[in-house]
């Protein structure tokens, strides 16, 4: 079982990961983390090109073309798709968590940098090769200027794209909001991040991965 989380920077995905796989491992449960900037956690995993692309993505003087960038981030995506599998075929009840999947690119080649919609469709089709997840949280703020105060006040450097500023990242913000009319035969859950607490956005995106779980016997 897959699960995704996206969203903006700064939307909380990556703290919601980490506590539904606190939550998973005291039940006594497989997850296994995929991510480029999580290590440390049980069943962590950062692939060393994922690594190395990640650096290409948030190297602010690297002057990229918009196909460029996104043929990295496919790369990166590649990357992400083999190891789930990789988990999957060992054992098909692993629950695989993914911080940004196959919705970032999608979004920032099509809503952030407009390249052709069939172009970007197609070619991951071509990666993930049908490894879709099985639901994906995408976890929203009030506003992009949100989402960017509170990467800056994190210890994180700024990748390229933040350090693009509101413009993009409105437009990013409005990607993200609009993906369940894109792909309206999968499954999203939207947890909004912005005047709640962080345990009370946990909850919510717990009550469902529950429910998955249920669906699928795996709890």
């Amino acid at each position: 079982m897959i699960i995704s989380f996206e969203g903006i920077d700064g939307s909380g995905k990556t703290t919601i990961l980490k506590a539904i796989n606190e939550k998973l491992l005291k039940l006594d449960l497989n997850p296994r983390i995929i991510s480029g900037s999580i290590s440390g956690y049980t069943g962590s995993s950062i692939s060393k090109v994922d690594s190395l692309l990640k650096r290409v993505t948030h190297e602010s003087d690297l002057v990229l073309d918009d196909k460029t960038e996104f043929c990295v981030y496919l790369a990166r995506l590649r990357e992400k798709r083999n190891t789930a599998q990789s988990y999957l075929e060992k054992n098909t009840k692993d629950i695989v968590l993914i911080d940004r999947y196959v919705d970032s690119p999608f979004v920032l080649a099509i809503y952030g940098r407009k390249i052709d919609k069939i172009f970007v469709e197609s070619s991951l089709d071509w990666i993930i090769e049908g490894l879709w997840p099985d639901i994906t949280f995408v976890c929203e703020v009030s506003s992009a200027q949100e989402g960017l105060e509170r990467k800056k006040k994190s210890s994180e450097a700024l990748s390229r794209k933040e350090l693009e500023g509101a413009k993009l990242h409105d437009k990013l913000h409005y990607g993200f909001q609009s993906l369940p009319n894109c792909f309206r035969d999968r499954s999203f859950k939207k947890i909004n991040t912005s005047g709640v607490s962080i345990d009370e956005s946990v909850e919510l995106a717990w009550t469902n991965v529950v429910g998955a779980l249920k669906k699928r016997e795996l709890f």
